[in-house]
């Protein structure tokens, strides 16, 4: 971890901490808004600067976006799912193609099962 998330875990750790004495706890507590506060100074001081940063697209090659592409494809149906919300999919599978997936499986047992 670096330096800035450790001091800020422990900054964090001593706040929790019930059994600290309280001036250090709020001690931490400040530390903490000032650093919030130079945060948010720093990114509204150099906003125009961090939106004209590089696009990620322009500097991906094409063989990159391919394998982006193919990573994110439902291998049941084959359509792309990169765009899909995370809580419509079953790892990088549309939910929607698991689930008729698995019915499938089961009418399949079922029919099994009725034919013997």
């Amino acid at each position: 971890m670096n330096k800035l998330g450790l001091y800020i875990n422990n900054l964090m750790s001593t706040v929790k901490n019930t059994e600290e004495k309280p001036y250090l706890r709020e001690l931490a507590i400040d530390e903490l808004k000032k650093l919030n506060d130079n945060v948010s100074e720093f990114i509204l001081g150099w906003i125009n600067d961090i939106d004209t940063l590089p696009d990620f697209e322009k500097n991906t090659t094409d063989e990159a976006k391919e394998a982006y592409m193919n990573h994110w494809t439902c291998s049941i149906c084959g359509k792309r799912t990169h765009e899909v919300e995370y809580d419509y999919l079953s790892g990088t599978d549309h939910l929607s193609c698991v689930l008729e997936e698995i019915k499938n499986q089961n009418n399949q047992i079922e029919m099994e099962l009725n034919n013997e």
